[in-house]
């Protein structure tokens, strides 16, 4: 542009030397300015190569192989760790690179009670950094953030690294290590949708007593700080002779020793605006019909015998719930309550990738305080 004007006006000796002054100027300036974007492409692109990199091809998981771990006594040795292809996140999901892990109940009974036709990577929880982004993402969460996931039945987490989506996937609480983060997701989840399908959260007004059936597992511990997170005045539960006092700890206003009474034979009928029947045993539901008062609910989760009352009691709800997919606004709200205090997570024992077999074995003999987690990569 300068160019052109300068050819076709006619200009005095001392303005065409100023013209050519400012050509020089901003040829010189435009040749900076190019250097400089080549040498920002230049880092971005070898930072890109760096967070590629990171990433290796492969890496080390512990799988059921078949035909699994059925048996009497279960077969943990079918459990191995193994190497394998490093997942690749898809559209809308990420890639986490697994810090920690946990044991469910239904970790184990996957391996035991399903036929494995194929060997399979186990595991629904996990807590870690987001190593990679699928096309797709929101950007809600970035390459770096400390998250926690219910993997759900697709399962996966006891790996160095693992795939979810990323609606699935909620930032992990900051107060909580990488160890009780991973320890939290399933059963806090559970806990959270029982108790908010049984009514909750409660006004004051309502002076809501809430009975858990089994305080000393992973859904009673988190299910007791949860009901009191969510507006209960009272919460009564049932626990193992030597975890009384921990399970008082964490907030329960009546624990019983289960081996001497039943905690519905502890509270009056018409007492009760919520049962969270998260132990599921049979014949559970009718007893608890006389305790509920009407506006109440009954909740249970299914596995050991239990079902829905044959004989209802009129004006109380009663469900039966299966997990819903995790979601990351039931665990940014979970998040919130564990950095308020009001919900811990309690881990009795640390076992390796390695040590996924005497894991099970731990958490089959039935007699675990809270949750027993999978250390993956050095904390």
């Amino acid at each position: 542009l300068v160019d052109s004007e300068y050819t076709n006006c006619e200009c005095s000796s001392k303005s065409r030397e100023n013209s050519r002054l400012v050509i020089h100027i901003f040829e010189s300036e435009r040749s900076t300015l190019f250097t400089m974007l080549s040498l920002v492409s230049c880092v971005l692109l070898a930072v890109c190569a760096t967070v590629a990199s990171a990433i290796p091809s492969t890496m080390i998981c512990s799988e059921v192989t078949p035909p699994g771990c059925g048996g009497k006594p279960p077969h943990w040795d079918k459990i191995q760790q193994k190497t394998i292809k490093t997942p690749t996140p898809g559209k809308g999901e990420v890639l986490i690179a697994v810090n920690a892990s946990s044991v469910n109940p239904v970790d184990w009974k996957l391996a035991v009670d399903e036929p494995i036709l194929f060997s399979r990577v186990l595991g629904f929880d996990a807590a870690g950094t987001i190593a990679a982004l699928g096309p797709g993402t929101t950007g809600r969460l970035s390459v770096g953030d400390e998250v926690w996931v219910d993997i759900g039945s697709k399962q996966g987490a006891y790996a160095e690294y693992v795939v979810a989506t990323e609606q699935q996937t909620g930032l992990k609480p900051k107060t909580m290590d990488f160890i009780h983060a991973a320890a939290s997701p399933l059963v806090a989840l559970t806990s959270y949708q029982s108790l908010i399908k049984c009514g909750g959260p409660w006004t004051p007004a309502q002076n809501a007593t809430v009975l858990i059936t089994s305080g000393d597992g992973g859904t009673g511990i988190a299910g007791i700080g949860l009901a009191k997170a969510l507006g209960a005045t009272r919460v009564v539960t049932a626990g193992a002779p030597d975890h009384l006092a921990n399970i008082t700890a964490l907030g329960a206003d009546v624990v019983v020793d289960f081996t001497k009474e039943d905690v519905l034979s502890v509270v009056a009928d018409d007492s009760l605006l919520c049962v969270y029947d998260n132990y599921g045993a049979a014949g559970t539901a009718d007893k608890a019909m006389p305790k509920i008062k009407s506006g109440g609910s009954f909740v249970f989760l299914p596995g050991k015998g239990g079902a829905l009352s044959k004989h209802p009691k009129a004006g109380v709800s009663q469900y039966s719930l299966w997990t819903d997919d995790s979601d990351h606004k039931d665990l940014d709200a979970i998040a919130a309550f564990v950095d308020q205090g009001k919900m811990v997570t309690l881990v009795s024992s640390v076992y390796s990738l390695a040590d996924v077999p005497k894991a099970f074995a731990s958490e089959y003999a039935g007699k675990t305080l809270g949750k027993i987690a999978i250390a993956v990569s050095p904390q």
